[in-house]
């Protein structure tokens, strides 16, 4: 699960370093765009950088749905983890013995 997450990592890497290309590359149009429009500027640029938008939606949406993936996949094994110390400890006191918990311990010495 630790190589998937390596995985999932470089993924959302990658789709992040996409959002910001296209973002950077509708900056840039906006830019160029305003320079060259009649008035009114403002406008005239957006309507030339509409479809960069749309691009840019769509790559930060994949950028999010990876990084979300990333982050509940880091959960996922810190759960695992924290319950393969629970049942490691059961096997090791044995089958129906409860063991006490650290604040218990620290209150029954």
């Amino acid at each position: 699960m630790a190589k998937c997450l390596v995985y999932v990592g470089r993924v959302s890497s990658v789709l992040d370093g996409d959002y910001k290309r296209v973002y950077a590359e509708r900056k840039r149009t906006y830019a160029e765009a305003y320079i060259a429009a009649p008035r009114p500027k403002e406008a005239h640029a957006e309507l030339v950088v509409s479809e960069l938008r749309e691009r840019e939606a769509q790559a930060y949406e994949d950028s999010r749905r990876w990084r979300n993936a990333h982050e509940s996949m880091i959960e996922e094994i810190h759960a695992l983890k924290l319950k393969m110390r629970i049942d490691f400890a059961e096997a090791v006191v044995g089958d129906g013995v409860r063991v006490a918990t650290r604040s218990e311990a620290q209150a029954q010495a």
